[in-house]
């Protein structure tokens, strides 16, 4: 134990003195060259092997103890069990894994699983004293779920908490390339209420990983989400989220038409904020529908230093930049030198050709003051200069569209 801990060890005392005392940190594992998904999946089949061997007469496998553990972590996915499980949840999974009721040996076992304690005045109850333990060993019956999606799936049912980034890097391991699944799994678990959560694990999955949903139109309802990410990379047009909560959706935008034909529905949800939009106006019509509210923005159009921190395309940054300077800002025009203050040296550069730009589209043009030459706002393109400041992303004047092809 002189060298230092891999990052995907445990922290909590109790596993990690187990661990340490177990001789699982062996020679035969290359910890060092794992990643945390492929070392908690190793740890979790070294740990059943050892314990099989400890217990003269258990008369089981180390897999089936393995779909033992899973089975307890998927039962202590449901709200009764955050307290820890019972005495007689215990001898149900038990029942249902092995087709038996546990005897002596057996029981011996159980009382030492690792990764699970003793629940303090509550005799025979269990509960994972490691979260992320609990996360590896729930993704077993995920695993399951999308390899024999219309087999029994019972221990899924009425699931009422989601798996954590760690199980689903899990289930990506294991599916390996065969990505199809993922989408007839997904399919299979939305059409039952009673399997919401598999849903909401699933697609969660595949956002992370960047895989398209390639099934039929879907309804991942009544889930909670933190920060969803959703980008143009895959198409999951055919997934509705319906009375979701988020805490914050991230929109990774590319071009209007891409966004409107490859990103999901939302219907009466609620967002928190929403992360690559300025407004309600730089969001392609349709993505948010009936009732879904949304109570903040990243604002970046706040302030010219929030806009050239976004993460628009360069030009359109300079672009929202320079109209915010004529016609947000006091003022009844600007020298061409000060379009370019404050702006980093690599942005400068767009700052001439988009001044041709906006006289070419009649935005501005020219004046002559005292010798000085002064770019003067129309006032007439008031309203059309707002709507591409509150929404860059989404707009499609010609003048951003003109501004999106300097390079």
């Amino acid at each position: 134990m002189d060298a230092p801990l891999p990052i995907w060890l445990p922290t909590r005392p109790l596993l990690l003195g187990y661990i340490a005392n177990s001789g699982l940190l062996s020679d035969d594992i290359e910890l060092g060259s794992l990643d945390p998904a492929s070392g908690w999946d190793e740890m979790l089949g070294k740990v059943c092997e050892r314990e099989v061997k400890q217990i003269w007469g258990a008369g089981f496998e180390p897999s089936e103890l393995r779909r033992f553990i899973e089975g307890l972590a998927t039962e202590a996915r449901r709200v009764e069990a955050r307290k820890g499980l019972q005495e007689s949840e215990l001898r149900a999974v038990f029942h249902r894994v092995f087709g038996r009721d546990a005897d002596e040996p057996t029981n011996l076992l159980t009382s030492r699983l690792p990764g699970l304690g003793a629940v303090p005045g509550k005799a025979g109850a269990r509960e994972f004293i490691d979260a992320d333990f609990a996360d590896a060993a729930a993704s077993g019956d995920i695993c399951e779920f999308v390899d024999s999606p219309f087999g029994d799936n019972l221990k899924l049912k009425d699931i009422e908490i989601a798996i954590g980034y760690l199980g689903r890097e899990i289930l990506i391991k294991k599916i390996g390339s065969n990505y199809k699944k993922l989408s007839i799994a997904l399919k299979k678990a939305s059409d039952s209420e009673r399997l919401n959560i598999t849903s909401i694990d699933l697609i969660c999955t595949m956002i992370d990983s960047s895989i398209s949903y390639e099934g039929d139109f879907i309804d991942i309802r009544n889930g909670v989400f933190g920060n969803l990410e959703i980008t143009t990379e895959i198409d999951i047009s055919k997934v509705n989220f319906r009375n979701c909560l988020f805490s914050t959706l991230s929109l990774s935008r590319d071009s209007s038409h891409s966004e409107k034909v490859r990103f999901p529905k939302f219907w009466k949800c609620e967002i928190d904020k929403v992360i690559g939009a300025v407004s309600e106006d730089d969001i392609p019509t349709g993505i948010f529908n009936n009732g879904t509210i949304i109570k903040s923005y990243d604002d970046q159009s706040s302030t010219n230093d929030a806009v050239m921190s976004s993460n628009m395309q360069e030009s359109v940054k300079v672009l929202v930049t320079i109209l915010r300077k004529l016609f947000l800002q006091r003022g009844s025009g600007r020298l061409h030198s000060a379009l370019k203050r404050g702006l980093p040296l690599r942005s400068t550069k767009f700052v001439d050709p988009l001044i041709e730009l906006i006289k070419s589209h009649k935005f501005a043009d020219d004046v002559s003051l005292d010798r000085r030459v002064i770019l003067v706002p129309f006032r007439t393109k008031s309203a059309e200069a707002l709507s591409i400041i509150n929404g860059p992303n989404n707009n499609d004047s010609p003048l951003i569209r003109d501004a999106r092809n300097l390079s």
